[in-house]
């Protein structure tokens, strides 16, 4: 991104932009749920990117849990804690 200030000539700044996209939860489909008292889900992204889950019970601190790279195809989450626990929220970020 680059901003000039063309009337006064005093603004003058670039900046590279990220432009790589999400990794989104596939929330449809049968790898989303519960299975064998494991909820899990399928992860897809832009390959070669790096993609790191969290979970949370409250939404106010967040633990890292897998960090995996994308090639062409989804990759399966599963969180083995997941029956333990009543309420537990999920994200993903690029790393």
């Amino acid at each position: 991104i680059y901003v000039q200030d063309t009337l006064n000539d005093l603004i003058r700044k670039g900046v590279a932009a990220n432009t790589s996209t999400p990794p989104v939860i596939v929330s449809s489909g049968t790898n989303f749920g519960f299975k064998t008292n494991q909820f899990g889900f399928d992860l897809t992204g832009q390959s070669g990117k790096a993609a790191v889950v969290e979970v949370s019970t409250n939404l106010l601190n967040w633990l890292p849990v897998r960090t995996n790279t994308f090639d062409t195809s989804p990759f399966h989450f599963i969180d083995p804690k997941s029956s333990a626990l009543s309420t537990r929220f999920y994200r993903a970020y690029l790393q």
